[in-house]
């Protein structure tokens, strides 16, 4: 099966194909600035850079540009729109993926496509939920016949059940888990500080469902705050685990090289030699047998 890399190399190896299934939806969920749409945005860059064409459907209206740019979005050849409903979305969404052209398409968020009826002031239980297995239902085979990644954004609520549980949820109902191929959950875990300064966090990447290889891989990458995950330490760790990069105490080599001592060394000389970059994450996408 074909696959879209993801720009986080560990991530493509935990979905066991080298990245997001195409012609497939995925699902990211997870709690507030846990680093869902940091994951989105790095699949985007990683799509762009490979000459790949780009949708965004902000139905939150909540993007930073300057954020996504950071990371290494090219938003002036980003497809971007701000559908006011849920119905609205869809429309963008199916129109899209009839071109065939777009390789990766982000939905920002489940949680934002609130029904043209709610808008109004009409409220009806479980309305939301309908839309989402009406529109998947008929979504799921179109994009099935095409090369395109559908991403959907979704968080993660808590809902009490009984005095002393809780039970975290998320919106739009189970249509979505359903037609999904593969399910990450994105939570956050150890900050990274700096002297006493928290730079960033450890984030883990749980693919709780994948219909195209084993589920449950749980890798964890390094977040820092404005820049996104670091992809040379991410690199550098899938890099140990099939040999192309060794580890003598501290220090890391390549090719009987040193790239640097501790991680955040190496991420400094990765960061500044990029043909050095290059060579060992190729060299380490053909050892995972990953295009």
């Amino acid at each position: 099966m074909q696959a879209l890399a993801s720009g986080i190399l560990s991530l493509d190896m935990a979905m066991g194909i080298g990245g997001y299934p195409k012609g497939r939806l995925i699902e990211l969920f997870g709690a507030e600035s846990s680093g869902k749409t940091t994951v989105a945005l790095q699949a985007v860059a990683e799509t762009q850079k490979s000459g790949g064409y780009v949708a965004y459907i902000d139905a939150e209206n909540s993007l930073d540009i300057e954020y996504a740019e950071n990371l290494g979005v090219k938003s002036e050849s980003l497809i971007f729109a701000q559908p006011d409903t849920g119905e609205e979305a869809f429309y963008m969404l199916n129109e899209f993926v009839k071109t065939g052209a777009l390789d990766l398409i982000i939905v920002d968020s489940v949680a934002a496509l609130t029904p043209a009826s709610e808008i109004d002031g009409v409220t009806i239980p479980g309305q939301q939920a309908k839309m989402m297995s009406e529109q998947l239902s008929k979504l799921v085979s179109k994009v099935n016949q095409t090369k395109t990644v559908i991403i959907f954004i979704n968080q993660v609520r808590s809902t009490m059940r009984g005095i002393f549980t809780n039970k975290e949820t998320t919106p739009g109902g189970s249509a979505l888990k359903f037609y999904s191929s593969v399910r990450i959950e994105v939570k956050s875990g150890e900050k990274i500080k700096d002297g006493i300064d928290t730079i960033g966090k450890k984030t883990t990447l749980h693919t709780v469902k994948n219909k195209v290889a084993a589920p449950y891989k749980k890798p964890t990458v390094i977040n820092i705050f404005g820049e996104g995950f670091v992809q040379e330490i991410d690199i550098v760790t899938s890099a140990i685990q099939v040999g192309v990069v060794t580890k003598l105490g501290e220090w890391y080599s390549f090719n009987g090289q040193k790239l640097g001592r501790g991680t955040f060394g190496v991420k400094e000389y990765l960061a500044t030699h990029p043909a050095v970059f290059e060579a060992l994450s190729s060299l380490t996408r053909e050892a995972l047998q990953f295009n």
